[in-house]
């Protein structure tokens, strides 16, 4: 069974029109940014810190409404229809929606079930995706009780429960030392880490975001990756 959802040939997972987002007191974060990612696609938004790569991811996760500008996931207004958008994506951010209480196979199949999965989908679904992230040994572990390293995975791995058509990394290896970042590449997912140098080499198609006067410059290309899109921000290293 897959661990993602296919995107539909040929449709443009992501597509951002001269999104703006003035914070009050007129901090302007995002100043006229646009960007497309294709279906299978691994976009790569790149910038130091402050210079508005998780104001963007926000936005289109719909945990932000944006000042002006349009942003579209899989032809969904993330503004208009924001319910809509959360059914067909996932979002690891800098900080685990983790429940230290609940074991791993507990967190997993929790999550599923909010994603609209019935409690047999959520249960079976649940060991899949521990085994692919290599937390199979550790699925009746207490979260609480796992290290840093495990907990991403576990992190990483309740996004994509309900096999969402986009994914959106904010920081995936935030806080994690080099040994703990290289485990926290899943096999058959995400093969990457936050050095500018690997992110460039994964993502073909990307956007360096540039904080000088909350201006942005971009670079483009391209990389299909099994059907899904992944927007990955990061700071480069």
């Amino acid at each position: 069974m897959p661990i993602l959802a296919p995107g539909a040939s040929g449709a443009e997972a992501i597509e951002v029109r001269d999104l703006v987002k003035v914070y009050r007191g007129g901090t302007r974060a995002v100043d006229g940014i646009s960007l497309t990612v294709g279906t299978g696609e691994i976009f790569g938004f790149l910038g130091p810190n402050g210079s508005g790569k998780t104001t963007v991811t926000k936005i289109l996760v719909t945990l932000l409404k944006p000042t002006a500008g349009t942003a579209r996931i899989t032809g969904i207004d993330v503004t208009a229809s924001p319910r809509e958008v959360r059914k067909v994506i996932g979002y690891a951010g800098q900080f685990t929606g983790i429940d230290d209480d609940l074991t791993a196979a507990e967190n997993a199949a929790f999550h599923g079930i909010l994603h609209g999965l019935s409690h047999a989908e959520a249960w079976q679904r649940a060991p899949e995706l521990l085994a692919t992230f290599a937390l199979g040994d550790v699925a009746r572990q207490r979260a609480g009780r796992l290290s840093g390293g495990m907990r991403r995975r576990l992190d990483l791995a309740l996004a994509l429960v309900h096999r969402p058509r986009v994914i959106f990394l904010d920081e995936p290896t935030t806080g994690l030392d080099p040994q703990s970042r290289a485990a926290v590449r899943p096999r058959r997912v995400l093969p990457t880490s936050l050095s500018g140098d690997l992110a460039a080499a994964l993502c073909e198609h990307g956007s360096a975001a540039h904080d000088k006067n909350y201006g942005h410059s971009h670079q483009s290309a391209r990389c299909l990756f099994c059907g899904v899109s992944i927007m990955l921000a990061a700071s480069p290293q």
